[in-house]
């Protein structure tokens, strides 16, 4: 797909867009509605980023 000027989000590197509605995440698998905005999918790699980080921490500490 042929991205405009507001695709040029950060977020695009983590999401691939399925069809003029719908992007899913590269990290997680997971789709969410688009609507022309990116907001969601940033909260969206937050939450995914932080669970990341705290599954990879207690590894490392061996709770896991």
């Amino acid at each position: 797909h042929k991205m405009s000027k507001k695709s040029k989000s950060f977020v695009w590197m983590h999401f691939t867009k399925k069809d003029d509605k719908t992007v899913e995440c590269k990290l997680c698998g997971r789709k969410l509605a688009y609507h022309s905005s990116t907001t969601n999918m940033a909260h969206h790699l937050k939450a995914v980023s932080e669970i990341y980080m705290c599954q990879r921490a207690c590894h490392v500490l061996g709770y896991a």
